[in-house]
């Protein structure tokens, strides 16, 4: 009857482990979907206001390593990975 009992015990363990598990992967999708949104945002700001201002979108065009006549890439544009700047 023990045996019985702690088996019936391991499974719920189990199934709560799951939906524990289920519950953080919902939670780390929303809050990727939130970021996504937000970065959304961010860049039709920035490139809203890039085209009232000239300067920003020069400044803007030259720290994505674009071409900025033409809106064409000319080089790798900065990340965190490939950035030297001391």
């Amino acid at each position: 009857m023990t045996g019985d009992k702690l088996e019936k015990l391991l499974e719920q363990r189990k199934a709560l482990n799951a939906r524990i598990q289920q519950e953080i992967n919902r939670e780390n999708r929303r809050k990727r979907k939130d970021d996504t949104r937000r970065k959304i945002l961010v860049g039709a700001a920035v490139l809203d206001d890039a085209e009232k201002h000239p300067k920003h979108k020069e400044q803007l065009y030259k720290l994505l390593g674009l071409d900025t006549e033409a809106g064409n890439q000319k080089t790798e544009p900065k990340t965190p990975e490939n950035d030297v700047t001391p």
